[in-house]
């Protein structure tokens, strides 16, 4: 009888004690993008594309970026964040593969996140990147953004799994060479 009585106290100790734990893990809270909203990013370069393709992509991004009310420095001003961008296009088949990188510096140009990703377009390599595949791009991309950009804020970025399709660089110095997968640097680089 005492055995049982102390197998059952034992027992009541564990749930007790799981349901502890389990509620310590489920009170982890993704931060909302709100968050994000008023942080100050620039856009230093997008590299791969030719010029148009770029252009377009840019102010694609600066008009997705404001209307999720980040504040937009052009180049050459003080931002917490400094973005630079890596896209190419690649011929699969009958469509064209356009596969982006932005790369997420904080103030001291540390990088601290990379953002990634690829998106399906039609024949044609460049010319398949139209506004609305661009768009695209820059929607994503600026999710993903702004997702890193509250987690950053918040402190939650070691609790925080990374959006989908993203790739945690820690903050390490800039060791991506864009032209490993096949990315052409079309700019000047930007200094450090």
């Amino acid at each position: 009888m005492r055995i049982a009585v102390a197998r059952s106290a034992i027992g009541a100790l564990a749930v007790a004690a799981a349901l502890a734990l389990a509620g310590c893990v489920t009170n982890q809270q993704t931060p909302s993008l709100a968050e994000a909203e008023g942080a100050s990013i620039i856009f230093e370069s997008i590299d791969g594309p030719p010029r148009p393709v770029s252009t377009r992509l840019a102010r694609s991004l600066d008009q997705e970026a404001a209307a999720r009310r980040l504040v937009v420095v052009t180049r050459g001003g003080q931002a917490l964040y400094h973005i630079r961008g890596y896209l190419a296009a690649n011929a699969e088949g009958g469509t064209t593969v356009l596969s982006w990188a932005f790369d997420v510096y904080d103030a001291e140009r540390r990088r601290a996140f990379r953002l990634n990703g690829e998106e399906r377009a039609g024949s044609g390599a460049w010319s398949a990147a139209n506004d609305q595949v661009l768009q695209r791009i820059a929607s994503a991309s600026v999710t993903q953004l702004m997702t890193f950009i509250a987690s950053d804020r918040t402190g939650a970025t070691a609790a925080a799994p990374p959006p989908q399709g993203a790739m945690l660089a820690g903050r390490a110095t800039d060791d991506f060479a864009p032209e490993a997968p096949g990315i052409v640097r079309m700019f000047a680089p930007v200094p450090e």
